[in-house]
């Protein structure tokens, strides 16, 4: 299954929030037990050295701050950049379940800016 895609476009070099609410088996809210995001261009090459970022404290709803040159165009394949989540969690399913998601988003180059 594709990426999602974000409808709310990211300006160059500026700041963006990316929200990810995470559900476990039943759709009930669900805090991992762990968590790291990593950012990419659409080839997979990571976007300043942003790999395997721990967020800590956890939570169901978590905001991934992106800024400056988080969103950089630069030398990387095109404006689309993946936001990548990883982690774990716990559920009347068992401990330490595998939890993967990732959104896709579009960097609005802007005329002036460097």
């Amino acid at each position: 299954m594709p990426s999602q895609v974000l409808t709310t476009e990211a300006n160059e070099l500026s700041t963006y929030v990316v929200r990810f609410t995470f559900r476990d088996e039943n759709g009930d809210l669900v805090v991992p037990t762990s968590l790291t995001w990593t950012l990419t261009d659409v080839l997979g090459a990571v976007v300043n050295s942003r790999t395997k970022q721990v967020v800590s404290p956890t939570s169901s709803v978590v905001d991934i701050l992106l800024t400056g040159s988080d969103l950089a165009l630069g030398t990387f394949a095109g404006t689309k950049r993946v936001l990548t989540v990883e982690g774990k969690y716990t559920s009347a399913l068992g401990s330490d379940l595998a939890l993967k998601d990732d959104v896709t988003f579009v960097i609005r180059p802007l005329i002036g800016v460097s």
